[in-house]
């Protein structure tokens, strides 16, 4: 064999290393992105998980079997009722947004968090209450009258709510929220 055949064939063996060496490039870059987008849906999945176990947290010093009922999944998000101002307040804080509705029949105030939607209803004179234990006089002095009047277990006549903008200020203090992530409305769904 001559000496050049031999070196033609030495530089073949070469080329086919080189080849090789391209193919597995290619497999290892296609393999780094798909780990890195792997990667970062951990980081979200892990936001997500810290997140729950913040409101896991929060809820653990709660008689959570008696306090909250779970609706079920409606989209990405759990759906849950809250049979307390307290623990609706407790889960709401840091909410990305709260919505509240007034009728003649009660207060439906909800939260939405990153995994859920809290729900809090109650009757108006129950619901006046509570905003009365907190801040006494707020009703008589920001909630404006409505046609009825209840008065509560001390006594006190408090007007029915018909003023969202009082109600909403009131909603920021109690659950920590810019009073721009308060809407009055409903959600929907």
């Amino acid at each position: 064999m001559s000496i050049y055949s031999r070196f033609k064939e030495k530089i073949d063996v070469l080329d086919l290393i080189i080849d090789v060496l391209r193919d597995h490039e290619e497999a290892l870059s296609k393999i780094i992105e798909k780990f890195d987008e792997i990667c970062q849906k951990m980081s979200i999945f892990n936001e997500k998980m810290d997140m729950l176990n913040r409101v896991l947290e929060q809820m653990n010093g709660l008689r959570v079997k008696t306090v909250v009922k779970a609706d079920g999944i409606n989209g990405p998000l759990v759906r849950i009722k809250c049979n307390d101002w307290i623990t609706f307040k407790t889960a709401s804080q840091g909410a990305l947004l709260a919505v509240f509705t007034v009728s003649e029949d009660g207060v439906t105030i909800s939260s939405v968090t990153d995994l859920f939607i809290f729900t809090y209803c109650d009757g108006i004179p129950e619901f006046m209450s509570i905003v009365s234990r907190n801040e006494k006089n707020v009703a008589e002095k920001n909630l404006t009258v409505w046609s009825r009047r209840f008065s509560s277990d001390d006594g006190y006549a408090y007007n029915i709510i018909s003023n969202p903008e009082a109600l909403r200020s009131w909603l920021s203090s109690e659950l920590k929220l810019p009073c721009d992530k308060i809407i009055y409305g409903g959600i929907i769904g």
